[in-house]
């Protein structure tokens, strides 16, 4: 019973370590997250070069903000997994683990959202309207694109 009990632990840790992962590769900075100003996004937007250093800066001060807690969550998902996989379970340290992870996606979360505000200041009314309206447009091509490569049931 133990064992399962490790086994599934150590399933779970595997899961909390990868899902990220792809979380990251679906959007990303590059792309947008739905919160941010993804790059593709703002080249369409045509800044002038005023806007394209304040924004510059913006991401230079996120990632700065970014790297220290994604170091954090590194370090505690190590710990983590340790503690999973040692012979005496020490459920106040796995307790301690995820409260600490849920703390930091919370203050990465946060640190998205600055960025997004401070690009947004950035931009003029109309680049925003026209970036609503991209958005908007790849949203409803990644709906067609999903409906397209979904499988279609038989009657």
């Amino acid at each position: 019973m133990r064992f399962g009990k490790l086994v599934c632990l150590g399933l779970l840790l595997v899961a909390c370590w990868v899902v990220p992962g792809f979380a990251q590769e679906r959007g990303g900075m590059h792309g947008g997250d739905g919160l941010t100003f993804g790059r593709q996004l703002l080249n369409a937007l045509s800044l002038n070069e005023s806007q394209k250093e304040q924004v510059r800066t913006a991401f230079t001060t996120y990632r700065d903000t970014a790297r220290q807690v994604w170091k954090d969550m590194r370090t505690t998902r190590q710990h983590l997994q340790d503690v999973l996989l040692d012979a005496n379970l020490d459920t106040n340290a796995v307790a301690m683990d995820q409260q600490r992870l849920a703390g930091l996606q919370a203050d990465l979360l946060q640190a998205r959202i600055t960025l997004a505000e401070a690009i947004r200041n950035v931009l003029t009314s109309a680049q925003l309207a026209q970036a609503a309206q991209i958005t908007q447009h790849l949203r409803e091509l990644g709906q067609e694109r999903h409906q397209l490569l979904t499988p279609q049931t038989q009657p």
